[in-house]
């Protein structure tokens, strides 16, 4: 018999170098968000800027110890600067040792998860040769931290652009390690419906990103505002038993307009439940 209801814990993504950081920490704690993701990526195209605030890391991060929000995720940043597929082997060496670094340094927080990509901008060509390359680098960081590295599913043939290709590079680190799973971003997913790849994907998936697209692209709207269909799409994580963070990373939208779209998601999701 399924219970009365299904809900996921509600967390969200903040940019750790904005101004506002802090007040956005105290407003998802008031509004009842459970956790966080910690997000790196902001500056991911001003480098000289990113190094200043990475300054600021251990107080950004740290902060969320001050409230009852639980730390799901750091979300290491991307680029060239950070990729682990780079073909050039001496960048390769910097860009893993940077992402060490923060690992390193945000360890003594005990976050959930780190959130990783795997690649930067599409794998064609040598598509073969850089997963490759991107197994190695993130097994040889994994093998440094006890903390679960999440791969987090990308779009236009990016690493882990398909479950299909998801599922395979997951099941070579199971072999490995046992601390490399997936993130489902599900508005990358656009080789297939999300639902789809939640239900391949199963119990690789460690946590989530979520947010609307058209299929066409990444958008990074609120749901509802795209094509995803949010209510087979939940009924899909219902089915593989994800019980992990449900984690908005939006682009539009405040706190307040996350807390009420989940809220009215759940809610209509379980009427539909209670029908069936």
């Amino acid at each position: 018999m399924k219970p009365n209801k299904y809900m996921l814990p509600l967390g969200v993504s903040l940019d750790f170098h904005l101004d506002g950081y802090f007040d956005q920490l105290k407003e998802a704690e008031k509004l009842g968000f459970y956790s966080v993701d910690v997000n790196l990526c902001g500056l991911w195209h001003k480098p000289d800027e990113e190094r200043e605030k990475y300054a600021l890391l251990e107080e950004r991060i740290g902060g969320v110890k001050n409230t009852a929000l639980v730390l799901n995720a750091v979300h290491i940043s991307f680029g060239p600067n950070w990729n682990p597929s780079e073909l050039d082997k001496a960048k390769r060496e910097e860009n893993c040792a940077r992402i060490l670094d923060v690992i390193k340094r945000a360890d003594v927080f005990k976050p959930r998860c780190y959130l990783l990509h795997g690649g930067f901008g599409p794998f064609d060509p040598d598509r073969k040769t850089r997963l490759d390359i991107m197994k190695e680098s993130v097994l040889a960081i994994a093998k440094q931290t006890n903390t679960v590295i999440c791969l987090e599913t990308q779009p236009r043939r990016g690493g882990l652009s398909s479950s299909a290709e998801a599922c395979e590079v997951y099941d070579w680190f199971e072999e490995r390690t046992d601390n490399v799973r997936v993130c489902i971003d599900v508005n990358h997913i656009l080789e297939e419906t999300s639902e789809e790849a939640v239900l391949r994907l199963g119990k690789r998936i460690f946590t989530t990103h979520i947010s609307d697209h058209d299929y066409i692209d990444e958008r990074h709207w609120l749901p509802g505002k795209g094509k995803i269909d949010w209510m087979k799409l939940l009924a899909s994580f219902e089915e593989i038993g994800y019980s992990g963070i449900f984690n908005y990373e939006t682009t539009d939208g405040s706190l307040t307009d996350i807390k009420q779209n989940y809220e009215a998601m759940f809610g209509w999701y379980n009427q539909i439940r209670i029908k069936k």
